[in-house]
């Protein structure tokens, strides 16, 4: 897909701020993959994009480094159901608008007893703005939103087969294989 066809997809504040991020975690050499409603955004999901979600397995200093004068705040990262090793926001401005940040450092969520590792590792790239986006592993995230908002699982489910659903929870630790 085009730069334009996925730009398109997105407001200005976030496409401005998706850019600036990444730029600033290139520069870091911090690796991420992109995740919540903006990764279903950019997969052609009908979704509003309140924020941005990034997972890392990197560690916390750099990313706040990375962030620094985004007012970056460290979180409570075992927040249900996240039981992450660490959570950082941020807030991008341009002055006029703004953009929240979510950084989700070694992120695992808690779901019916079982710890679960969300995928760090980009599956795929998107190009927004001449910039390569890595995406994070949309049916990680279906796992995520059968918690936290069914109505954006359903959509993910939709979209995949029982069969990709259960291999993730397998890799995930959700399932025993």
């Amino acid at each position: 897909m085009s730069d334009a066809g996925l730009g398109s997809r997105l407001s200005d504040p976030v496409r401005a701020a998706l850019g600036a991020v990444a730029d600033r975690l290139a520069r870091h050499r911090i690796g991420y993959a992109l995740g919540g409603s903006l990764l279903l955004r950019l997969r052609g999901f009908d979704v509003t994009v309140g924020d941005i979600d990034l997972v890392t397995a990197a560690s916390r200093t750099p990313v706040v480094a990375a962030l620094a004068g985004w007012d970056p705040t460290v979180r409570d990262p075992r927040s249900a159901p996240w039981d992450s090793e660490w959570f950082v926001t941020a807030q991008w401005s341009d002055g006029a608008e703004s953009v929240g940040i979510d950084v989700i450092g070694g992120p695992v969520i808690s779901v019916g007893g079982h710890r679960a590792g969300l995928p760090t590792v980009a599956e795929r790239t998107a190009s927004v703005d001449g910039r390569r986006i890595p995406l994070g592993d949309v049916r990680g995230w279906y796992h995520v939103y059968r918690i936290i908002d069914p109505p954006k699982a359903d959509l993910i489910a939709g979209s995949s087969s029982a069969a990709e659903l259960a291999e993730i929870a397998v890799r995930m630790g959700l399932t025993a294989s």
